[in-house]
């Protein structure tokens, strides 16, 4: 993610930090300061924000780990202001399995706050515990592990609430995906989500629609709503996509009239070769084996450079996904959707044969026949 600085690799998954949570614990801790005029509590409460943070981590590793059982990679770990973000390459195909996956983070922190109760309750009589517990909403003068029991328990809750994209609206999809078909399960579950947001606005506003949380004047808590009204429409764009490609092969979207570039070519000739309109972005092959990816952005880029013997070995992109003319559209589309590429080079036996523009994945038509438009044959590039 844009903006995101990258803290360390734990069991192969990357951690990063996106600028905006630190403004968040700035502010926190200037707010703190302010009020109270003692750096000795403004450090304590960023302290305790830093270790409730922490809890987030775990918890998305809850989403993560469980997902590796079944197969599916995360990019990686980001923590934003409004909690901590599990990139999934994809959820898993089985309800049941996207349920485990859903709900594997909230169990998580259950089993922080259980745990932290289970120490508190050797040190503090019962009684006084449960008087502390009472108000879950406030969480300050009762300590520091108390206050951290606390925010593990509202967290549970906000995440289990039936929105997307939080956990409680992927438990409740994959819940009605037992029983409906997976794109009206999402359309259902995503329903519910703008729901919660309306309720959430609601909340903001002064209007006592969530029993647990009270959210007058509270702007995040509007930001929050946004998110998930943006989350949830989202989600049911990505679910019908994916029916609408149910069962496709690449080699029905792929485009197969295009250029290839020889990594010995000059960026001078290529941006000449792209000026003429046909085509932006071009593989680099050799023997028909796919090497890397030349866009245009990266054309100027190179022009930018002014050295006339530039080559394009010296400005291609090597880490490129290769897809398969044989891989189904459906199993593919995340992974490409989730590269953040245009386009992407298309294999058979491991030789270049085409190219599937990403906008070919939005308007694939469904059945048999070929795309309206493609094109057949195979130009490479030829000075």
């Amino acid at each position: 993610m844009r903006g995101s600085w990258k803290i360390g690799t734990f069991l192969g998954i990357g951690v990063y930090l996106h600028f905006t949570f630190l403004l968040l614990l700035a502010f926190i801790t200037w707010a703190e300061y302010s009020a109270s005029g003692s750096a000795v509590i403004a450090l304590g409460t960023l302290a305790f924000f830093a270790v409730f943070f922490l809890c987030l981590v775990m918890h998305e590793y809850g989403h993560a780990l469980t997902a590796r059982r079944f197969g599916v990679r995360t990019r990686d770990i980001t923590l934003l202001p409004i909690g901590g973000v599990a990139r999934l390459e994809r959820m898993p195909d089985k309800p049941w399995q996207e349920f485990l996956v859903a709900i594997a983070g909230p169990m998580v922190n259950v089993v922080i706050a259980a745990i932290l109760l289970a120490i508190l309750s050797l040190v503090y009589p019962p009684a006084q515990l449960i008087h502390q517990m009472r108000s879950l909403t406030t969480v300050d003068g009762g300590g520091f592990v108390l206050n951290l029991i606390k925010v593990n328990i509202l967290l549970v809750l906000f995440n289990m609430l039936p929105a997307f994209p939080m956990d409680g609206g992927r438990v409740l999809r994959s819940l009605l995906a037992m029983v409906l078909p997976y794109d009206r399960a999402t359309q259902y579950a995503a329903l519910v989500g703008k729901v919660m947001a309306g309720l959430f606005i609601l909340e903001v506003f002064g209007f006592n629609t969530i029993p647990f949380i009270r959210g007058d004047g509270n702007f995040l808590l509007g930001f929050i709503a946004v998110f998930i009204w943006m989350g949830a429409s989202s989600e049911a764009r990505f679910a019908l996509m994916k029916t609408r490609l149910h069962n496709l092969t690449v080699s029905r979207a792929m485009v197969t009239n295009f250029r290839t570039l020889s990594p010995r070519d000059t960026v001078a000739w290529v941006a000449e070769l792209a000026a003429s309109g046909l085509q932006q972005d071009f593989p680099v092959a050799e023997d028909g084996r796919v090497l890397g990816m030349v866009f245009h952005q990266d054309i100027q880029g190179g022009l930018l450079r002014q050295d006339p013997y530039l080559k394009v070995a010296d400005i291609m992109r090597t880490n490129i996904p290769l897809v398969s003319s044989t891989d189904r559209l459906e199993d593919v589309f995340t992974e490409i959707i989730g590269s953040q590429l245009s386009i992407v080079p298309v294999t058979n036996r491991g030789l270049l044969v085409g190219l599937l523009p990403v906008s070919r994945l939005l308007t694939t038509p469904r059945g048999g026949g070929g795309t309206p438009g493609m094109s057949t044959g195979h130009s490479p590039a030829t000075r």
